[in-house]
């Protein structure tokens, strides 16, 4: 299900339009791929929000390859902690302010939970998350909506983005430049899906590959169950391009990735997705780029099972709050100390 962009709402279709030139900057500064590092140490080319990422030397700017870059809560698997993204700094001096500020017209951190100061972003609420609630509200199901906001206000949920957003704790921009039409990337696809076929004939998925950077086709294997993702698109591109596909591969279908979309998925079933393509027999432009949010819950942040990394001290020692302290049931903390944590939560 999703909204084309003839469907969305005018006026958040106008916020996710600035908050897009916001993060890539100027058309004349960009370029199709990651920021490169010039001889003096300062970064041009890419987006601006990479570009200050690279300039405030944030060592996990990125989520694995590609260009995505993590704007909401992030999630360490092994230890189980859910902390803000780093690349949101604890720099205050210019560079770190300029990267919140792109930031913040992307996502907004409500405070219903503690956390550091440099983090503590007091946003607009109209960006990709004010979008994704709305189309929510027109197509989930009633009783699901309500489900899902009896369980955001039983954990105390941090609200990522607008103080309406009860569902999506995390947000994953990506970057894709515009391809060529005899670039290959419908032909990556195609052999996804025959490797998927394949899939549920043998039953197994052993020696699955990564087909290339927007072929891929995969699993969301940590979202939660019960939540759909939501993709929203808003691209930049030269007349007549293809703004690409999303892929829904188990069922047969795909959704247009044209303009200011949203598209909503379960990141439970098998996706890809393609690049945009620019029109026959041209190439592609520096400043053409598609940017696109990925909102999603994953399990184990919506269940209150992590560890929240509420704050740094100055020797790098970070505050921790374990699931057992904030729960009344647990047989680990007095009563009096719960109460204490949860009007702390309220209050802040």
């Amino acid at each position: 299900m999703g909204y084309s962009s003839g469907e969305l709402d005018s006026v958040l279709k106008e916020n996710i339009v600035h908050a897009r030139e916001g993060l890539l900057g100027p058309p004349g500064e960009r370029s199709t791929s990651r920021p490169v590092q010039n001889p003096d140490g300062s970064f041009q080319g890419g987006s601006l929000l990479e570009r200050l990422g690279h300039e405030l030397k944030v060592e996990t700017l990125y989520v694995k390859d590609g260009r995505s870059l993590n704007v909401g809560l992030t999630l360490q698997t092994i230890p189980s902690i859910s902390a803000p993204a780093a690349g949101g700094g604890k720099d205050d001096g210019p560079l770190g302010q300029e990267n919140r500020h792109i930031r913040r017209e992307v996502a907004q951190v409500c405070p219903k939970l503690t956390l550091p100061l440099s983090h503590k972003f007091m946003l607009s609420p109209q960006s990709f998350t004010a979008a994704a609630m709305w189309g929510a509200n027109q197509c989930f199901p009633r009783q699901m909506l309500q489900n899902l906001e009896d369980r955001s206000e039983l954990l105390n949920s941090v609200r990522v983005g607008c103080h309406e957003n009860y569902i999506w704790p995390t947000i994953q921009m990506n970057l894709a430049a515009s391809a060529e039409h005899d670039s290959g990337v419908f032909l990556l696809l195609l052999l996804s899906l025959i490797i998927h076929l394949l899939i549920n004939l043998l039953h197994t998925e052993e020696g699955l590959e990564e087909l290339g950077q927007f072929g891929i086709s995969h699993f969301d294997t940590f979202d939660a169950r019960g939540y759909l993702s939501c993709f929203g698109v808003a691209s930049t591109l030269q007349a007549g391009s293809q703004g690409g596909r999303f892929h829904c591969l188990e069922f047969g279908g795909f959704a247009c990735l044209d303009g200011v979309s949203l598209t909503y998925f379960s990141g439970l079933r098998r996706h890809a997705g393609t690049p945009p393509l620019c029109p026959v027999g041209k190439h592609p432009l520096s400043w053409e780029v598609r940017v696109g949010g990925v909102l999603y819950a994953p399990q184990r942040i919506v269940e209150g099972t992590t560890i929240e990394n509420l704050a740094s001290m100055p020797n790098g020692t970070a505050i921790h709050l374990s699931p057992e302290m904030a729960d009344p049931r647990s047989v680990y903390y007095p009563m009096s100390t719960v109460a204490w944590l949860s009007s702390i939560l309220q209050q802040v």
